[in-house]
């Protein structure tokens, strides 16, 4: 009967499945005992196991102990093992953390802090035929919370000499009502010859900072010269 006869004499061993520990008994101290983690006092060492203290997770005195089944194994001290992962599994172990900032840096879109009202100048084409000129300007939003009043010093210049009188004008209005918005601005060129083929600009200037805000293309064209 040698190698096929022996039944008695052959080991009997039993399939180890991949998603159970191997342990059969819940070990002396055990508290509580799930099939993702056991908990309990002066737990043992064993090898399908990690092994460590509450005292270290979650600084709790006391001296409790705990049990993870390594990888995705489970413990199987109850039935039922439908619906229910592994051991230290990620979302078991790492709490997610979000940190929100504030952006400082003015002029980035997206920007959550404070900033001026923006101001456009109206129309296209501008030219300049007689001695007084005006333009007109738009605040684009209405002052709040979050956008504050800007006060403009505005001119036309031949490079960086103004040619015309600089007017300074403050935009503060808080009307959601675009027509109330506008403003004109009258001004009055020097006495000078002025050539219509010359790029002049019409520029608005921050006045508290002196950054340009923005500007426009302006022609001069004076058939004869006015008496000022």
């Amino acid at each position: 009967m040698g190698g096929q006869g022996g039944g008695a004499n052959r080991a009997f061993v039993l399939p180890i499945r991949p998603d159970r520990s191997t342990l059969e008994e819940k070990p002396p101290g055990t508290v509580t005992a799930k099939k993702r983690y056991l908990i309990g006092y002066d737990l043992p060492e064993a090898e399908q196991t990690w092994h460590g203290t509450t005292l270290v997770t979650a600084v709790a005195e006391g001296g409790m102990e705990f049990w993870i089944p390594k990888g995705a194994n489970r413990f199987h001290f109850t039935g039922g093992a439908r619906f229910i992962h592994g051991g230290a599994m990620l979302q078991e172990i790492v709490v997610p953390v979000i940190t929100v900032r504030h952006k400082k840096d003015r002029g980035v879109r997206g920007d959550t802090t404070v900033q001026p009202v923006t101001v456009h100048v109206l129309g296209t084409g501008h030219k300049i035929t007689a001695p007084r000129h005006r333009f007109a300007l738009l605040q684009m939003e209405p002052v709040s919370e979050r956008v504050t009043p800007v006060t403009l010093k505005v001119a036309v210049y031949d490079r960086d000499e103004p040619v015309t009188n600089v007017e300074t004008v403050t935009f503060d209005s808080t009307s959601g009502n675009i027509d109330e918005r506008q403003k004109w601005v009258p001004l009055v060129l020097r006495d000078r010859p002025y050539d219509k083929t010359t790029r002049y600009r019409l520029v608005l200037r921050d006045a508290d900072t002196g950054i340009e805000q923005s500007s426009v293309d302006v022609i001069i064209d004076r058939a004869f010269a006015d008496d000022f």
